[in-house]
């Protein structure tokens, strides 16, 4: 599972060599903790499934998502897959592909038969992901092999590293929690992360100071209009609690949704949805007082 920006510099690669490189140290303040190896990412955008599956995607114009599967899929009975066969819902956006301001579109390949097995998620409307809580959900009942094997989407949040209890079946849902300027990935933007991005003002994907946590903007260094951006978020949080899933209009051996990519993150404790609610509200007062 991946995040990507349709916006976002891939002429160069390093951003998104960037991102995907194991960027937060064991204290989780989202600070580089070894060299990036430019050329070694994905080439997509950033992986999320592991450990750091949910903390913030700090980026303020992230659009695609891509889901890859462990072998060539379709939908039960025959035909590609499609937005029949997902659905994506949020706290702040109830349903994705209805809105209109979002709206969803879908493709699916897989390299004549070679893999990667990809399906790519992509918004169609004006908006890119704003603040939200995101719940992807693939259905296990409608996504099959070439065999006719079901999709075993069973999915742990912050664990899980490959789909599947080992029973076919089973819907896939996957948690993204997005929040612009979130630089240390806590669910809160604080003025803290705005002066972290000032001393970072300038810096280059190449540079040693670099931090793609700070260029939101997806530019390959940070910018003015990345400081601008972090500054505006100040006293955002996440909405809280989790989304209520939609369900798919389209309704044996057991097959995977998988990650592209293996790169680890410091993990973040959520605690359970009524004190995360309350110590938000009492960081944002905090701000103003």
């Amino acid at each position: 599972m991946i995040v990507s920006g349709s916006s976002w510099d891939f002429f160069t690669s390093t951003f998104v060599d960037a991102i995907d490189d194991d960027y937060f140290g064991t204290d989780g303040v989202g600070e580089l903790i070894s060299p990036v190896v430019y050329g070694s990412g994905n080439g997509l955008g950033r992986s999320l499934p592991g450990t750091g599956q949910t903390q913030s995607v700090p980026w303020s114009n992230v659009d695609t998502i891509y889901v890859d599967f462990s072998e060539d899929v379709q939908k039960v009975g025959g035909g590609t897959i499609d937005l029949s066969d997902l659905s994506l819902a949020g706290n702040n956006v109830s349903d994705y592909e209805s809105h209109a301001s979002y709206g969803l579109t879908t493709s699916y390949t897989n390299n004549g038969g070679a893999g990667p097995f990809r399906l790519t998620i992509s918004l169609a409307g004006s908006q890119d992901f704003g603040i939200d809580n995101l719940a992807l959900l693939i259905s296990g009942s409608s996504v099959a092999d070439a065999a006719g094997n079901a999709l075993d989407g069973d999915w742990i949040n912050n664990s899980s590293e490959m789909s599947g209890d080992g029973t076919a079946g089973g819907d896939f849902v996957f948690a993204i929690n997005v929040l612009p300027g979130d630089h240390n990935g806590n669910g809160f933007v604080s003025n803290g992360e705005v002066s972290n991005a000032v001393l970072r003002a300038g810096t280059f994907a190449t540079g040693s100071n670099y931090n793609p946590q700070y260029d939101i903007l997806g530019e390959s260094f940070v910018s003015n209009g990345s400081i601008q951006e972090t500054k505006a978020s100040v006293g955002t949080f996440w909405p809280g609690g989790t989304p209520s899933t939609l369900p798919a209009s389209g309704g044996g051996s057991a097959m995977s949704a998988s990650r592209l990519s293996s790169g680890e993150s410091s993990s973040f404790s959520d605690g359970d949805d009524e004190e995360w609610a309350a110590n938000a509200v009492d960081k944002a007062l905090e701000l103003l007082f």
